[in-house]
């Protein structure tokens, strides 16, 4: 959604939700004296979700973004147990009884690669991290956007309390339900608006370590990937190995 107008003292940027997506594209207009706001649907800052872990290239996108992200982040961060299984994305497993821990190629099913180090963390604590870079008056909680206008100069925001307002450029980061998506869809691509049921779902949750480890014992030393018919899962250390998150997914009818 460009500007035409050419004063850059003008140009602001909005950003419709701030999950990871928008907190991380207001932290580098923020480390470039972007002048942007932030709109949120919820009342505050909300950790949807559990544990979450960043790639080799979303790590190097938020060394980019802000330098100072990535010393904070590791030290909230936990990896695998083992010293020697520092550099394991995943270990496949079985999603059946015995786990398919009598195998012939049990213990010999990890993948990563030596120059990855796995980590993972508490979500919340990772959104507490990226909200620090942000000012706060940069921010505006409980808004819903109900429409957007885009004409050539400005592109128009009504917001389901009646406030109208104008930014230069519209980011959407509003999920699944995005009204920004719609927006640039409706018109030559309407069949893609709306979410399409993938005839999956899953379960997530947090547990504390000792409790995953009186279930699955040493097995919750490395991040698990388990392989079963139409479904699987997978668990992962967060929040200093001492709660561990375990997610269901992809159960398929």
């Amino acid at each position: 959604m460009p500007r035409t107008t050419p004063n850059a003292n003008d140009f602001n940027v909005a950003i419709i939700g701030a999950g990871i997506a928008g907190l991380a594209l207001a932290m580098g207009l923020q480390k470039k004296g972007v002048s942007f706001t932030l709109y949120e649907e919820a009342r505050e800052y909300s950790a949807v979700g559990a544990g979450i872990g960043f790639g080799p290239n979303g790590l190097r996108a938020l060394d980019l973004i802000e330098p100072g992200f990535r010393p904070i982040y590791e030290e909230i961060c936990v990896g695998n147990k083992p010293a020697d299984a520092q550099d394991v994305f995943f270990e496949g497993l079985l999603l059946q009884e015995g786990l398919g821990q009598d195998q012939p190629w049990y213990g010999h099913s990890t993948w990563g690669h030596p120059a990855f180090n796995r980590k993972s963390a508490h979500r919340k604590a990772l959104l507490d991290i990226m909200t620090s870079f942000i000012p706060i008056q940069n921010v505006k909680f409980d808004k819903r956007l109900t429409d957007i206008e885009q004409h050539p100069d400005k592109v128009i925001l009504r917001f389901s309390d009646g406030e109208i307002t104008s930014a230069s450029v519209v980011a959407g980061a509003d999920g699944i339900k995005s009204i920004v998506r719609k927006h640039v869809l409706e018109l030559f691509h309407p069949e893609q608006v709306e979410p399409v049921y993938a005839n999956a779902y899953c379960y997530r949750g947090v547990i504390p370590m000792k409790e995953a480890e009186d279930i699955l014992g040493d097995l919750t030393d490395v991040a698990k990937f388990y392989f079963g018919h139409e479904r699987s899962g997978v668990t992962y250390r967060i929040s200093g190995g001492e709660v561990s998150y375990r997610l269901l997914a992809n159960i398929v009818y």
